[in-house]
């Protein structure tokens, strides 16, 4: 069975950490009328709620080309986390790219400056290692390229994809991780210190959650199914219950209500039967809740954001669809190919 390396674990090196670096020119992305997401490329989607159209399509592209994240938990990605600075090979801000980029898995390339093959030979002895910019790994039986420098990082052996440059070197063992006007300010063993979130800017408090985290939270009632999101992130997809179009949710371990238009275009809060145990979350209805994606003809029929949409793969430059050890569909070709028996 494959093994879950796919962005997110590539990602895990940075920690979901970037600091700007002088003379580089950035923009903000991010929900409207909210803090957002300071990121390097200029191929990143612009401010405001995402398209659910062109989140679906690239949901699939990167679902089939980097195992092993399904397409849901890319879509949920996309549509509810949100970030202090851009994540190395973060496919949620450049989902307008991926959609339209076309070549099938090389859009992964173009758009994130990752690859996955199957080909250990640049690795030899060693299964991490920089050429230049380039994060080369192997692991679990596959190759990977990342280019550090797509978000304006760069390579470390030792770490993979970092940050420059770093803030203050600090000792996560002494130091008070505290809040510094209602912004977490944190340390990193490996970035220093560093100022999270505002939490303001997305009518969030910042406090200590239920974890002991310094992190932002919402200013209602304390919840008991809190997401840990951490200083430098959040996440909206942890639902309560709606209010008109509106999701009361937790966040670290605070209500807080969101809009869900803020999210994607034609948000709306929905609720499922989910087998007896009602769900609630943003999304563009309730015809499905969670449901693997299937294969029908050469298009993929995903449940994207509580609706069933069906994503031709030849549109998106592949040649077909196929399913993955007949449970899971993928767009072909991929490198999931070879792990068929």
């Amino acid at each position: 069975m494959l093994r879950r390396i796919s962005l997110i674990v590539l990602s895990l090196s940075g920690s979901g950490f970037l600091l700007a670096a002088c003379g580089t020119d950035v923009k903000t992305q991010g929900s409207a009328g909210a803090g957002g997401t300071t990121v390097f490329d200029p191929d990143a989607d612009p401010s405001g709620p995402k398209d659910p159209d062109i989140a679906a399509k690239a949901a699939v592209i990167v679902a089939s080309c980097v195992p092993d994240d399904s397409v849901g938990r890319h879509l949920t990605s996309m549509y509810n986390e949100r970030h202090k600075m851009q994540m190395p090979f973060d496919s949620s801000i450049f989902t307008q790219c991926l959609a339209s980029a076309g070549g099938g898995c090389a859009a992964v390339e173009k758009c994130l400056g990752v690859t996955v093959d199957t080909d250990f030979s640049t690795c030899g002895a060693t299964p991490s290692s920089c050429i230049g910019d380039t994060w080369n790994i192997c692991d679990d039986g596959m190759h990977f390229t990342a280019d550090c420098s797509n978000v304006g990082w760069t390579c470390s052996p030792d770490d993979g994809c970092v940050p420059k440059p770093i803030g203050p070197t600090c000792d996560p063992a002494t130091f008070t991780n505290a809040c510094q006007n209602d912004v977490p300010h944190v340390c990193s063993s490996k970035f220093g210190e560093m100022d999270g979130i505002t939490c303001p800017d997305w009518g969030l408090k910042c406090g200590t959650d239920p974890y002991g985290t310094v992190a932002c939270m919402g200013t209602g009632a304390e919840c008991t199914y809190p997401v840990n999101s951490g200083a430098m992130s959040l996440d909206f997809s942890d639902g309560i219950a709606c209010n008109g179009a509106k999701l009361r949710t937790c966040v670290n371990g605070g209500e807080h209500e969101i809009d869900c238009g803020t999210l994607a275009t034609g948000f709306t809060c929905q609720t499922v039967d989910n087998a007896g145990d009602p769900a609630s979350f943003c999304g563009l209805a309730n015809e499905c809740y969670g449901d693997s994606p299937v294969c029908e003809g050469d298009a993929m029929v995903v449940c994207n954001a509580g609706r069933r949409d069906k994503i031709d793969c030849k549109s998106l430059g592949f040649t077909g669809c196929a399913m993955l050890y007949g449970k899971r569909a993928y767009c072909t070709p991929s490198v999931y190919a070879e792990f068929e028996p």
